[in-house]
């Protein structure tokens, strides 16, 4: 079992997840005590590679994780206690990041063609694409950021595209 990502609320409580071996029940490990133990949280079952890439809250109660195979994206609205999964429009990639901005800007990152925003908490999202002016070349957006106005992404082979009009158009100079 290796671990790719935590998120811990205070010192004592927190969760952490990661990578499975091949077609097993995804766990995440949930602790109350500082980690001296963890309970396990039980996704279900998977197709294909099932890792947890990315976990993200948003306040004490609500938020997401994001994998890599069949059901792209979870939401909770009990600090992680229980998952439902959620629909976000990527079918044929994976998802790296749940980016949580604010509860009516949330981005969904992975798919080397689209960045996926949501304005209601996961509930609906709205397909932004990634056409990024200069020379660059990429498979797959991993995470994205968010400093005033200016959004950053990277993605592979090192490339790094900023937007500052709001995502609707991207550079790079890598």
């Amino acid at each position: 079992y290796r671990l790719n990502t935590a998120w811990f609320f205070d010192v004592n409580t927190g969760i952490v997840a990661g990578q499975s071996a091949y077609n097993e029940n995804i766990k995440i490990r949930r602790t109350t005590d500082g980690g001296e133990s963890f309970s396990s949280i039980d996704l279900g079952a998977s197709t294909g590679s099932p890792r947890v890439n990315d976990i993200y809250f948003i306040n004490s109660t609500t938020g997401f994780l994001c994998r890599s195979s069949n059901v792209k994206a979870y939401k909770t609205t009990n600090a992680g206690l229980n998952w439902s999964s959620v629909n976000t429009p990527t079918v044929d990639w994976a998802m790296f990041q749940v980016k949580i901005v604010s509860a009516s800007e949330i981005y969904a990152v992975g798919d080397a063609s689209f960045l996926y925003k949501s304005t209601d908490l996961g509930t609906t999202w709205q397909t932004l694409p990634i056409s990024v002016n200069g020379p660059s070349a990429t498979f797959v957006w991993y995470s994205l950021d968010k400093n005033g106005s200016t959004y950053v992404l990277s993605g592979d082979y090192g490339i790094v595209a900023i937007s500052n009009d709001g995502c609707a158009t991207w550079s790079t100079n890598n």
